[in-house]
């Protein structure tokens, strides 16, 4: 009996360590992967990884990435809610799953994940940009303007939020000039170079039928 215990034993251990051993080896490849931009090698990897860690977040978090930057809102989604539920700190994750809410025309929880992030970092360029995106009634782009003074970081995407902001607002008159600072802030900056008023995945606007 003694004997069966510990072959029993001696086998389960086997076994969990083959999983994890299994586990890591996909995650490296995966991670591999993505960072070389073979993002179908890496989603079959990442799915790989989480058929041995359902509750990897790290998984959720880079397929969702990457369906949302293929254009693929939908697919994405679901990853990163996941993502999002596992790590609700990470804010990165929460903007790309706004970007997602208003790719489908879920305007209100685009701004209630961007809201969120500002509530943590009211600095961060990349979510005054998307609000100010998000913004289409007077008192959203009202807020969108408390938000933007809030900050005391400038850069190149809270310029770009800014001058949207004047053209939804036309009594600022700062559109003309936000830009070239933006680009003056962070030349290389994709976002500095970019037309105001323009986002990466369409939305419709809900005061149109």
């Amino acid at each position: 009996l003694r004997l069966a215990l510990v072959t029993t034993l001696a086998l389960s251990l086997g076994t969990g360590c083959t999983k994890a051993a299994k586990k890591a080896r996909y995650q490296t490849q995966a991670e591999s992967d993505f960072k070389a931009g073979a993002y179908d090698k890496a989603k079959i990897e990442y799915l790989n990884v989480l058929r041995f860690d359902p509750q990897n977040a790290t998984a959720f978090k880079r397929l969702g990435q990457m369906w949302l930057e293929e254009g693929a809102p939908l697919k994405a989604g679901a990853f990163l809610v996941k993502a999002s539920e596992l790590e609700p700190n990470d804010l990165e994750n929460r903007l790309r799953l706004a970007r997602t809410y208003l790719a489908v025309g879920r305007h209100d929880q685009a701004k209630k994940e961007v809201l969120s992030v500002l509530q943590h970092s009211p600095d961060d360029g990349e979510a005054l940009l998307l609000l100010s995106e998000i913004a289409l009634t007077p008192e959203e782009i009202a807020s969108a303007e408390q938000a933007l003074q809030k900050s005391t970081k400038e850069s190149a995407a809270s310029q770009l939020a800014a001058a949207n902001l004047a053209i939804l607002n036309p009594p600022l008159k700062t559109a003309g000039t936000r830009t070239p600072r933006a680009i003056e802030s962070d030349p290389r900056s994709a976002p500095a170079h970019a037309p105001p008023r323009l986002s990466p995945f369409p939305h419709p606007d809900p005061r149109k039928p």
